[in-house]
């Protein structure tokens, strides 16, 4: 049976087809968290998630009903910032299935003008959600403006009819996708600054959800005065506040380490600022290097969330217009409109609809409205591409139209469409029956390897990959030396021992200097490192440099010494090899060397077997606390894979000395075996690295670090102790199966996922109806090639 292997690594977050590539740059920048602010120690509260679920549920509303949901925005072109966020709009709304109308006005237009032109659009049946780009011109009266837009179609601030302002909800499903809803009931939030996110009606509504909510005065963004700056730094540094939230318009970058109290635990910025390094938002770059805040940034943070929640608003909109309309009548007045010309009628507003305007509600209950209007002007067409049916003019309606219009016509192309969305649906919830989902757990670099491992079942490593690994590699191997050096130069670098052993003196002059960046200083690095003098002159003053090594290694990269490849090797010849100028990486210093951590929130591979498909799911943003996304996982996991790696047994944490690797491993396991999300999922445990393992026993004995066990020296009996130690942490009923393997062979990967189909899957494999077949020729198994694969 073919074992059919594809890797696929998700970003959570959308990705565009666009034409416009400055466009495609400015909506990437504003989504995609920079690289930068990933790398530091504060916990980042990113909206891919949250983004993810909004997506997934616009691609199963959008185009049911065979009509198209159209948003359309007022637009008033004030600047480039105005103008680059309505094309990044556009791009979230060609993703959702969204069309997307611009009707764009001049700045000095008059509010009245503007409110005809909203009222408009609540006529027009075919537009289902209103939006106001923000900022409005200075001559506006906002509140008018937006208390006349139908509540059904106000996208901003109601939902489905109810007032619910759309940044305030993007805010809290942020704070509930990462557990601190419940932490923010508690907590005094400062709103800080004023604009197009940071509304009244924004403001009202977090005081409304949340019940210790303070908010700044209004800091007038169209000025730049010193004393405006200094009040707006002393609202950063009000020591009330636990959470802070800020749009001040001071620049980006405004908000200074040095403003944030300690007493500050959330950080929400909705500053955006496009400059020539991207889109930057209120909070500093050193912020982000503080472990004890967690930030919302821009890009990456609420932004994103906002604007899919207009596209859901949106496609909701047109289902409550879908409802309406099939339950009312179909008669409705048409009115008057100037066909010839330009000219706006206003005549359907007078003063009293000024001093007090209302929102169309009259939808319902018998009456359908509309009017006769001229396609919208789409500036954005070669932005946005733009589908046959909205591409059609809203043509006036005929006489008889007039008197009694018909109900939305379903044509010929929309039911053929509707019949392959479903057929689609159908095979799609097929194929999700015989998708088998298994989350994996346990030691980091193990789950990475085993995935790794299935990768290189499919696709060997191409020349570009290798390119890839070489430099990676060598830049690993130069910052091990650096350390090893730095150890010696604290224990052996006296001023008389190095004019007794020039070599020291080198060692010295290495490591005082700056971080080495051309290859020639890093060469020649390595080189002192892997010299014979050196080691000699250290075994003189009592030093053993291969203790020094193997103590480092064993701290900070243990998984070097437990590979079978160098467990029992000269790591100076493997160091040399990588230097070498013929070096062309292996496969395992893709596995050990190649240490860097990707964006993507998690990975995934799927190994496709003759009737059903086994998908590997592995978390690998190990700052997310686990109790904050396992409920997503769980729902409908298979089996739960925990891999655990023997030979570090006699190894402790790096960050607390005191606890052992392998009783933390044991910890993690029996928190999972144990808890309610798992109560009924099969365990698949696969002990790992036990050629290492066995080695290692006859010189480190287990009974050091497990006093219980009784077994000295022999390999077998350690073997069958750790086993049991497994058993007695899962629960008496507990489906559990312990598998043994290297899983540094391909070999051992490939038995280890034939013993899970035939031990732990078993039963779900029989209960839909597939028996899982056995390959015992491992080496003729035939392997095909997968489209969706992950480099290295």
């Amino acid at each position: 049976m073919a074992l059919n292997i594809t890797i696929m690594a998700y970003d959570l977050l959308p990705k565009f087809e666009i034409n416009s590539q400055s466009a495609m740059m400015e909506a990437i920048e504003l989504l995609t968290l920079p690289l930068a602010y990933q790398n530091g120690s504060a916990r980042l509260l990113t909206g891919d998630l949250v983004v993810r679920d909004i997506e997934h549920w616009c691609h199963r509303k959008a185009h049911r009903g065979g009509i198209e949901p159209v948003m359309a925005v007022v637009f008033f072109n004030t600047g480039p910032d105005a103008v680059d966020y309505v094309k990044i709009k556009a791009h979230v709304a060609a993703r959702a299935g969204v069309d997307y109308w611009v009707y764009e006005m001049p700045a000095d237009t008059s509010t009245i003008e503007v409110m005809n032109q909203v009222k408009k659009l609540n006529m027009n049946p075919q537009i289902h959600g209103i939006l106001i780009q923000r900022p409005l011109p200075q001559q506006l009266n906002e509140a008018k403006i937006m208390g006349y837009i139908d509540p059904v179609k106000n996208i901003e601030e109601y939902d489905n009819g109810q007032a619910d302002n759309i940044a305030a909800d993007a805010l809290v499903r942020l704070l509930t996708r990462y557990g601190l809803l419940e932490s923010a009931q508690q907590a005094k939030i400062q709103i800080i600054g004023f604009g197009n996110i940071i509304t009244k009606d924004f403001i009202k509504q977090m005081k409304r959800q949340f019940p210790y909510v303070s908010a700044s005065k209004d800091f007038d963004p169209s000025h730049d005065t010193s004393r405006d700056k200094q009040e707006a730094e002393e609202e950063v540094q009000a020591p009330r506040a636990s959470m802070i939230i800020s749009e001040l318009h001071r620049g980006p970058g405004f908000i200074k380490e040095s403003m944030v109290k300690p007493e500050v635990s959330v950080l929400v910025d909705l500053g955006f600022y496009v400059t020539e390094k991207g889109v930057i938002g209120d909070v500093s770059h050193a912020l982000f290097d503080r472990s004890d805040l967690a930030i919302a940034p821009t890009p990456g943070g609420v932004l994103p969330i906002l604007l899919w929640i207009m596209m859901e608003r949106t496609i909701k909109a047109k289902q409550m217009i879908a409802k309406e309309d099939l339950r009312g009548c179909c008669c409705s007045p048409i009115m008057d409109c100037d066909k010839e010309s330009n000219h706006v009628n206003i005549s359907g507003i007078d003063e009293d609809s000024l001093k007090h305007p209302k929102p169309d509600t009259s939808r319902g209950a018998g009456s359908r409205r509309t009017r006769a209007e001229s396609k919208p002007a789409r500036w954005w067409e070669g932005l946005c591409p733009l589908s046959s049916k909205t591409m059609q003019s809203l043509e006036p309606p005929s006489a008889r139209e007039e008197d009694c219009l018909s109900l939305p016509s379903y044509p010929a192309e929309a039911k053929a469409r509707t019949r392959a969305i479903d057929q689609y649906l159908a095979a799609e919830f097929q194929r999700s029956k015989r998708q088998l989902k298994i989350i994996l757990f346990g030691d980091e670099h193990e789950k990475s390897l085993f995935l790794k491992q299935a990768r290189l079942l499919e696709v060997p490593l191409s020349n570009e990959d290798r390119a890839d690994v070489r430099a990676e590699a060598r830049r690993f191997v130069a910052s091990i030396c650096r350390e090893c050096l730095h150890i010696v130069d604290e224990h052996a670098c006296k001023p008389e021992w190095i004019n007794a052993h020039p070599v020291l003196g080198r060692v010295k002059e290495i490591v005082s200097s700056e971080e080495p960046e051309d290859e020639e200083t890093v060469e020649s690095m390595v080189n002192l490192y892997c010299d014979a003098e050196l080691r000699l002159a250290l075994m003189q003053f009592g030093h053993n440099f291969n203790d020094i090594e193997r103590r480092f290694l064993n701290s900070r990269y243990p998984h070097i010494l437990t590979c079978p490849c160098t467990a029992n090797g000269n790591l100076s010849k493997l160091l040399k090899r990588i230097f070498a100028p013929e070096y062309v990486p292996i496969e395992h210093d893709w596995f050990h060397f190649d240490q860097r951590r990707w964006r993507r929130v998690a990975q995934e591979a799927l190994i496709h077997r003759d009737s059903h498909t086994l998908q590997l799911l592995q978390i690998t943003d190990r700052s997310t606390q686990r109790r904050k996304w396992i409920h997503v996982l769980v729902d409908d996991a298979a089996c739960l894979l925990f891999i655990c790696n023997l030979a570090i047994y006699d190894q402790t944490l790096l960050e607390d000395e005191t606890i052992n690797r392998l009783h933390e491993d044991l910890i993690l396991f029996s928190s999972l075996a144990n808890s309610r999300w798992f109560a009924q999922t099969p365990f698949f445990v696969i002990l790992s690295n036990i050629s290492a393992f066995r080695n290692k026993i006859l010189q480190s004995p287990l009974f050091k670090w497990f006093p219980q066990f009784e077994g000295g020296n022999n390999g077998d009996a350690a073997l069958e102790f750790i086993k049991d130690r497994f058993r007695e942490l899962a629960k008496p009923d507990q489906d559990i199966y312990i598998h043994v393997a290297d899983i540094y062979s391909t070999e051992g990967v490939i038995a280890a996922i034939e013993t899970m189909e035939n031990r732990s899957l078993r039963r779900v494999l029989q209960e839909l109806g597939m028996a899982p077949n056995e390959c015992k020729d491992q080496s003729s198994r035939p392997l095909k090639r997968s489209e969706n694969t992950l480099g290295p």
